[in-house]
């Protein structure tokens, strides 16, 4: 962490970093918290079955409404009028999830549902997912403005609603599985509900005047590999949990999704914090022209970044013993043998999110595209067959798979990229 802060040497840095780690470490544990509510008071299949049918929304999430959030961020900088810009992404992403609401009926009946309780089952995808999509239209310019403390409390206000929720619906229906789905439709209300539109987009409407973003259906060339990403994405991300039940059973499915939920976490806490702050200052670096700059940056912050995800996956490893005994109970154990590919996995996870941050700065999409695509199609062959060979323990060895493809292909693309953007040396034009 360190060496990230004296390369990049960007002011304010270290104040937003301190702020952005905070937020996501109180975050991570109110997510602990949710998780160890959820395997005390839910045996393996309730809970198993919830975190499939939370599956389905990330599968909506990422293939209809990411791309549009994505665009938001594109173009928030370049429209005269970003109130515009926030009520046509919020048009788009009413029409996508509509259109997403057939396969999730579909997906739930796949998963062994009945039709009523898959139609429930869709209805609350469904608000999820919108809310989700609204409530990051609002969140988004206070990180597109860096206001670190204002977005950290509403993200704390949608960790701390989960858990409290879920106490809630144990004590009105007990352990049934929709409780849990419902407690994170309360953690997206509540923020929907409190946040006000930001006041950063009422600074900035004054005035229509000035270039517009282009229309939707002309930036498909963007959208359409995001989506493709947010595919490949759950593949590598969830689709384990489908294998699993698959294979070993519903059950299975919950002993699983609760181990990788627990140490994947402080991975995604982690490149999350680190991403969110530096991303908007390396995007003014570039939007100022200094390519070697930035490249010099970027290289140095992704080297300390690698360095702290091997040592994070090191203490979780070293601590494994009293975090199991402290957050699962016996109930869920059989899925550690899972644990050392899956801290491995989120290694590889991590830095593959930081090298997707330098594509998206330079609007690189299909280079994700390309990267996430390599890892899904080895975790397409990687995740059915090690689990059938290996139980639990190959669920482990698919993650380093798949991930491992998808940094190795990440490595590859990006030292392409500095190559290719590399500008000429002052002495260029004398040879």
């Amino acid at each position: 962490m360190r060496s990230i802060l004296s390369s990049l040497r960007l002011k304010g840095l270290g104040g937003d970093l301190l702020i952005s780690l905070a937020v996501q470490g109180i975050a991570a544990l109110l997510g602990l918290l949710l998780v160890k509510l959820s395997v005390t008071f839910y045996p393996a299949s309730a809970f198993g079955l919830a975190s499939l049918v939370l599956g389905l929304h990330s599968l909506l999430r990422n293939i209809l409404l990411q791309p549009f959030l994505q665009y938001f961020i594109l173009h928030y900088w370049d429209v005269g009028h970003p109130r515009g810009l926030a009520q046509q992404i919020a048009r788009a992403t009413n029409g996508a999830c509509l259109m997403g609401l057939p396969f999730v009926l579909l997906a739930a009946l796949c998963i062994g549902m009945r039709l009523a309780e898959a139609l429930l089952a869709t209805s609350l995808v469904a608000a999820i997912s919108l809310l989700e999509a609204y409530k990051s239209i609002r969140l988004l310019p206070l990180h597109l403005h860096q206001a670190q403390t204002r977005y950290g409390l509403y993200v704390l206000l949608d960790a701390a609603a989960k858990p409290a929720f879920l106490l809630l619906a144990v004590a009105a229906w007990g352990p049934a599985p929709l409780g849990l789905v419902l407690a994170h439709l309360a953690g997206a209300s509540l923020v929907f509900l409190f946040i006000p539109q930001d006041r950063c987009l009422n600074k900035l409407r004054g005035s229509a005047e000035g270039p517009q973003p282009p229309a939707l259906m002309k930036s498909v060339g963007f959208l359409w590999p995001i989506a493709l990403v947010g595919v490949a994405g759950w593949i590598t991300g969830l689709s384990d949990r489908y294998v699993v039940a698959r294979t070993l059973g519903i059950a299975s499915a919950g002993h699983y999704a609760a181990l990788y939920g627990l140490f994947a976490a402080p991975f995604l806490i982690y490149v999350t914090s680190v991403t969110n702050v530096l991303r908007p200052k390396l995007q003014q670096i570039l939007l100022g022209g200094d390519r070697r700059a930035y490249q010099r940056r970027f290289r140095a912050g992704f080297g300390g970044f690698l360095a702290g995800a091997f040592a994070l996956a090191a203490l979780l490893f070293a601590l494994r013993d009293p975090l199991i005994t402290l957050l699962l109970r016996p109930e869920y154990h059989p899925a550690l043998p899972a644990l050392p590919g899956v801290l491995l996995g989120q290694v590889c996870m991590a830095a593959g999110l930081f090298l997707e941050m330098d594509f998206y700065v330079r609007k690189r999409t299909r280079w994700v595209m390309a990267k996430q695509g390599v890892g899904a199609l080895i975790g397409l062959v990687a995740i059915p067959l090690f689990i059938s060979w290996k139980g639990m323990a190959g669920a482990g060895i698919a993650c380093i798979a798949y991930f491992g493809a998808d940094l190795a292909t990440g490595l590859l693309l990006s030292i392409r990229s500095n190559q290719e953007d590399q500008p000429p040396s002052p002495d260029s034009g004398n040879r």
